[in-house]
C-alpha cells in the first residue's frame, strides 16, 4: 500500500471517529426528572410564573406535566442535544389564570436550562427563563 493511500484511509477514519464522537456528544443532555422554572414574559413584565415540571424522556421526546401557582396540566416535548422545546398546557387553578399555552425553548448549559418563552393568552410578547433540576 502507498503512503498517500494509507494517509487518505488514515484521514477517512479520523473523520468518521471524529463525527461519531460528536454525534455522542450532541446527544449527552437528559432532561428526564424534575425542573424548577422561574419565568417573566414581556418587557415590561406582564407576566411572572414558577412551574416545576416532571419530565420523562424517550430518545428525543420529553412529556410529563408542570404545576404553577395558579396553573397546571400537561407538558410535551423535544430535544435535540443540549437544546429543549416543550410546550405546557396550563390549565388554570384558579380564577386569575386562563386557559392557555406556555411554549419553552431553552438550551441545556452549566447544570441549567436558559432560554424563551411565549404564552398565547399574551400573543406576541416574548419573555425568558431560567430550569433547574431539582436534585
Amino acid at each position: 500500500m502507498k503512503v498517500s493511500t494509507a494517509l487518505r484511509y488514515g484521514s477517512a477514519l479520523a473523520g468518521l471517529v471524529l463525527a461519531v464522537s460528536s454525534s455522542v456528544a450532541a446527544e449527552a443532555a437528559v432532561f428526564g426528572g424534575v425542573w424548577t422554572v422561574s419565568a417573566s414574559l414581556g418587557h415590561p413584565v406582564v407576566e411572572t410564573t414558577a412551574p416545576t415540571c416532571v419530565f420523562k424522556q424517550s430518545g428525543g421526546k420529553i412529556s410529563g406535566t408542570c404545576k404553577g401557582p395558579s396553573a397546571a396540566g400537561p407538558a410535551v416535548g423535544s430535544v435535540s442535544g443540549n437544546a429543549v422545546l416543550w410546550s405546557w398546557h396550563k390549565i388554570p387553578t384558579n380564577r386569575l389564570q386562563v386557559n392557555s399555552i406556555a411554549t419553552y425553548h431553552g438550551t441545556f448549559a452549566g447544570g441549567v436550562i436558559r432560554g424563551t418563552w411565549t404564552d398565547t393568552a399574551d400573543p406576541g410578547i416574548l419573555g425568558t427563563f431560567v430550569g433547574q433540576r431539582v436534585p
